[in-house]
């Protein structure tokens, strides 16, 4: 599969991206610039595009690697199981077997060794994207939850079925 080769690039360019949008958006002149937080609507009046686009980002990131758990542990295996149909088990897992065959473990712990608090601190900081003070701390919260959550993913994937000897290698 071509998303296991490229877990952990992908994000940070996309983060870039969202970053560069943000900063370009800013720099319009105020008096075409809608009022700040008008695109969000009534649900968070006070949130920008850019901040709400930052933490969508991490929530997203979060999300993705929780369903990616979720997979791992619903493939046949020692730990878990599931109410599900066999067919759909075996499906699953052969599935998940492929997605391993094709180095996704070696991307999620080279994910792992990447994706630090600090880092991400320092990408926002240099693009002068970190949120205030009142939502610093969700963000935070965020990173670190991904963070245990790609441990997770390693962890679920070893313990329903076992690691191969070279799975610290990303297979490109």
């Amino acid at each position: 599969m071509p998303w296991a080769r490229h877990v952990s690039s992908p994000p940070t360019e996309l983060l870039r991206a969202i970053i560069s949008s943000y900063v370009q958006r800013e720099r319009v002149p105020s008096a075409l610039a809608p009022p700040h937080g008008a695109e969000t609507g009534p649900a968070a009046p006070r949130a920008g595009a850019g901040l709400l686009a930052v933490l969508l980002y991490y929530d997203g990131r979060r999300a993705l690697l929780q369903a990616l758990k979720d997979t791992l542990t619903a493939r046949d295996g020692v730990c878990w199981s599931t109410n599900a149909r066999e067919d759909i088990v075996k499906y699953v897992t052969r599935y998940v077997d492929q997605l391993i065959r094709d180095g996704l473990l070696g991307g999620v712990l080279d994910s792992l060794r990447g994706f630090t608090l600090g880092g991400q601190l320092d990408l926002l900081q240099q693009h002068r994207a970190l949120p205030p003070r009142g939502h610093h701390t969700k963000l935070v919260r965020s990173i670190e939850g991904t963070r245990k959550l790609l441990a997770g993913v390693v962890f679920a994937a070893s313990a329903q079925r076992g690691l191969e000897r070279d799975t610290h290698t990303c297979n490109d």
